[in-house]
């Protein structure tokens, strides 16, 4: 149960204090105070609905509408120059004036740009003698348009063109030409004095001038401009012919042809295709106008300030421009304004956001005027008990402190969000809801509220008392006694821990579908675009604008529609589509992409939307069509070698087998000339024997070659073979070498079963035995080691020596035919070759290691642990 004894009674009066104080001097002072009624005519050059007129219009307004001293009443003219500006519609203008403010006073005047301020100095006795005249907006400025005027000053607007142009070659560098796009205005031709002027200071740029055009051509003129060219659009409301034109829609007809960036001196450019630059702020110099007009009207004694320059520049760019340009962020000054920014949570719901403090401020007012209505009836105690049974029923928090932070009331929500019950937090300091590292921040919070005496709606880290931190939205309002004295600070604070997640979602979505380089677009069931991401924009080359009001079957060849329906129906009935489709893009080329479609639907699962994705595959595509015209290539090709392949096989083997007869002929009759010569003629018998002995290699070369041509033609049926036991074998035929040159010998067999055929691989054991038993056997300790291993489907098969070695340049020519790497060895240097003609006859493959000269060789082989069907022929 409540229990008012609870509380100091100085709280009843402090809550009583806040309302008397703060909300009822408020309403009496709205009723009291004693207004001073000013009345001010604006003469603008222009026209309403023109974005120059209207936001300098909307900066005089505010000024004068926040300014407290006045109840100012605005009067407004405008003089439609940019549609007619003879002399005959400035003195109907007059005539005019005369007749409507025949019998009207006002107190100031201000003026807005060149054409208002030369009709008002030339009518001004006539219509307005005496009255103070503040100008602005003035482009083409003479001091001696003042000459015998007095009670005048004012702004003089300046265009820092020098900083746009000069940023052009950071942003980008590689623009060599700038096209100048202007009209024949009074503020188009001032503007354009002043670049002609700065041309000299960019001697590497090529400045041409687009004026006196007509939009059609102006618009011909920009569509094909070479990528090293920038546009500076001065201003274009009226082109040769008269039309005219507001200065957003000449921006948007002129951007939609432009094939390279616009630069801009007006902010009001800037999200309708211009891409930005140092830019002129039109509520910027309506602001510096309008306090100029306040200071004149509240020192009417004093002499009028100078004339000034107005200062209503900054930088301002469109990000979605900057990235289509691929302009980096990184190069724009410091303070760029951007608009156009990705997706933000604030910036898109900052209505609802505002709504949400407002809704606390408005629920903060209601609980304040219950308290007091309770102080007001403090002796009632149900009075009391109604506060607290409101107050603990509240969907946000309230929390009363002393001035140094000791808690004097939690409502139920702000004490069970923190994990504590009421009478837990009586008397505890503000500190006990926040961790040690916000410390600074509470003690900055409350001296913000006692020096100020509010504190707005703010987002405050808080604690549970498990320790767990959330966010909290949390304002605050200082409670004085009559005296004027500070007593308590009353809080509301809301819990936005859901709101934040919810930011944090949004705005990962929002960066993923952004940066992906698949184009993303949201199409409704009656098939019109509602979204597309920059990548979809990209591959179909249109204007994100003209994309926009197209339905989607536009962005396909006219073969594709029917495609199109068949993908929508099947996202219909199953929820999802993918496949391949072709689209089209701005210039008429059909390009293949990889297409998905899902179907969106809402919380009552019903279909709203449809969700595609799709991916560019033309490089796929060339490149699987490039891919199987090689392969056809190759395999003409292969079929070729193999038959030339085959020619010079069989033309080896006649060439070897015919010449092996002649051979045997020569040693035959050597043989006989051997016996017919006399003994002691020992030079002939010697000279016999060399021949007989060349005889014999040549016949052993040919028999080499001859089986060299058969291993490519033909080997035996492959069997399983018992691996150990073929080692063993060819061990024996060669014990005789291996025990004569004391050879140790030693196996590392760790797989006894290959398939091969038995004679050839023996062939291959035999020879490669005997070739390192010939380069070992110098050696002092010559030794031999025999291994094989199973890796994945094959078996690794090796024979090392610690021989005469190889040098690594040489490594890869051991297994060429007649390769010889010392001469004087014996061998016809076909006995490598031919091992690895039947090594890779049967599937396998052959290589040498060796670490250089007398550090040995290892001769490496594969051949398959697993039967293999295709080898009968070579």
């Amino acid at each position: 149960m409540f229990s008012f004894s609870r509380y100091n009674s100085n709280l009843m009066y402090a809550l009583l204090a806040f309302f008397v104080l703060v909300i009822l001097p408020i309403q009496v002072n709205a009723v009291c105070t004693d207004y001073k009624i000013k009345h001010i005519l604006v003469v603008n050059s222009y026209h309403k609905g023109l974005a120059w007129s209207d936001s300098l219009m909307d900066g005089i307004e505010d000024v004068f509408r926040q300014q407290n001293q006045y109840l100012c009443n605005l009067n407004f003219e405008f003089l439609y120059t940019k549609h007619i500006s003879d002399a005959q519609h400035y003195e109907n203008i007059f005539k005019l004036m005369a007749h409507k403010f025949e019998n009207k006073k006002f107190d100031l005047i201000i003026s807005s740009d060149d054409n208002a301020l030369l009709f008002l100095l030339k009518y001004r006795k006539h219509l307005f003698p005496d009255t103070p005249i503040v100008f602005c907006g003035i482009n083409d400025f003479n001091p001696l348009l003042l000459e015998d005027q007095k009670k005048i000053t004012g702004l003089i607007e300046t265009y820092d063109i020098d900083k746009t142009i000069k940023l052009i070659p950071i942003l980008q560098p590689y623009v060599k030409k700038l096209v100048i796009i202007t009209d024949p205005t009074t503020t188009g031709q001032a503007l354009k004095k002043q670049v002609q002027l700065l041309e000299g200071q960019f001697t590497s740029i090529d400045f041409s001038y687009l004026e006196h055009y007509t939009m059609h051509e102006i618009s011909k003129n920009i569509s094909c401009l070479p990528e090293d060219t920038a546009i500076i659009l001065i201003s274009f409301v009226r082109d040769s012919t008269g039309a005219s034109f507001n200065y957003r829609d000449s921006m948007k007809l002129i951007s939609q042809n432009a094939n390279v960036p616009i630069y801009v001196f007006r902010d009001f450019y800037v999200g309708y295709g211009g891409l930005g630059g140092f830019v002129k702020s039109g509520y910027s110099e309506g602001v510096q106008a309008a306090k100029l007009a306040l200071h004149i009207m509240n020192n009417p004694t004093e002499k009028h300030p100078p004339i000034q320059e107005e200062q209503a520049n900054k930088y301002m760019f469109d990000y979605q421009l900057l990235s289509r340009y691929k302009i980096s962020l990184d190069k724009l000054p410091a303070n760029s304004i951007l608009i156009n920014k990705p997706f933000s949570l604030y910036e898109e719901n900052k209505r609802l956001f505002w709504m949400i403090v407002g809704f606390i401020a408005i629920q903060t007012t209601i609980i304040a005027l219950l308290i007091m209505n309770i102080l007001l009836r403090i002796k009632a105690q149900k009075e009391i008990i109604k506060f607290k049974t409101v107050a603990d029923n509240a969907s946000y928090g309230v929390l009363i402190t002393s001035i140094d932070g000791r808690i004097l009331y939690a409502n139920d929500y702000y004490s069970n969000i923190h994990g504590y019950i009421q009478d837990e937090l009586l008397k505890q300091n503000l500190s006990i809801f926040h961790k040690s590292h916000m410390t600074d921040i509470i003690n900055t919070m409350q001296k913000k509220i006692l020096t100020d005496g509010f504190l707005k709606a703010d987002e405050i880290w808080h604690m549970r008392k498990d320790g767990l931190e959330f966010p909290m939205l949390m304002a605050g309002v200082l409670v004085r006694n009559q005296w004027n004295k500070p007593l308590y600070i009353g809080y509301t604070a809301l819990d936005i821990t859901d709101l934040k997640k919810a930011q944090e979602r949004i705005q990962f979505l929002s960066s993923a579908i952004e940066q992906s380089k698949e184009g993303i677009s949201v199409i409704d069931l009656n098939e019109n675009y509602l979204f597309f991401n920059e990548a979809y924009v990209e591959l179909h080359g249109f204007p994100e604008q003209e994309l926009k009001s197209f339905t989607a079957s536009r962005t396909y060849p006219s073969s594709e529609h029917q495609s199109l329906k068949n993908m929508f129906e099947e996202a219909r009935k199953n929820g999802f589509f993918s496949g391949q489709m072709f689209k089209i893009s701005r210039n008429g080329t059909k390009f293949p992409v990889n297409a998905s479609c899902s179907l969106m639907k809402n919380d009552k699962g019903e279909p709203i939307a449809y969700v595609t994705s799709i991916r560019d595959i033309t490089h796929q595509v060339q490149a699987e069509k490039e891919r199987e015209e090689l392969l056809a290539t190759l395999a003409s090709k292969n079929k070729e070698l193999e038959k030339q392949n085959i020619e010079l096989e069989q033309y080896a083997y006649t060439v070897s087998h015919d010449l092996k007869s002649p051979l045997v002929t020569i040693n035959c009759f050597l043989e006989i000339l051997r016996q017919q010569i006399e003994e002691e003629n020992e030079a002939s018998t010697e000279y016999i024997d060399k021949i007989s002995l060349a005889a014999t290699h040549m016949r052993k070369l040919l028999d080499d070659l001859l089986e060299l041509s058969r291993i490519g033609r033909v080997i035996n049926e492959v069997e399983k073979i018992d691996l150990q036991q073929l080692i063993n074998d060819t061990i024996t035929m060669l014990t005789g070498h291996l025990e004569k040159n004391n050879i140790s010998l030693l196996l590392d067999i760790n797989c006894t079963t290959v398939f091969a055929d038995p004679s050839r691989l023996s062939e291959v054991l035999q020879n490669l035995l005997e070739n390192a038993i010939k380069f070992v056997k110098h050696q002092k300790k010559p030794i031999i080691t025999i291994g094989a291993h199973e890796t994945d489907n094959e078996v690794i098969c090796y024979i090392k020596d610690n021989g005469i070695g190889i040098e690594k340049r040489h490594i890869d020519k051991i297994f060429l035919l007649f390769n010889k790497l010392d001469p004087k060895t014996d061998g016809s240097g076909v006995g490598l070759t031919l091992v690895k003609r039947i090594i890779e006859t049967h599937g396998g493959r052959i290589w040498a290691e060796s670490e250089g000269k007398n550090m040995g060789t290892s001769i490496f082989f594969s051949l398959p642990s697993r039967p293999v069907h295709d080898n009968k022929e070579g």
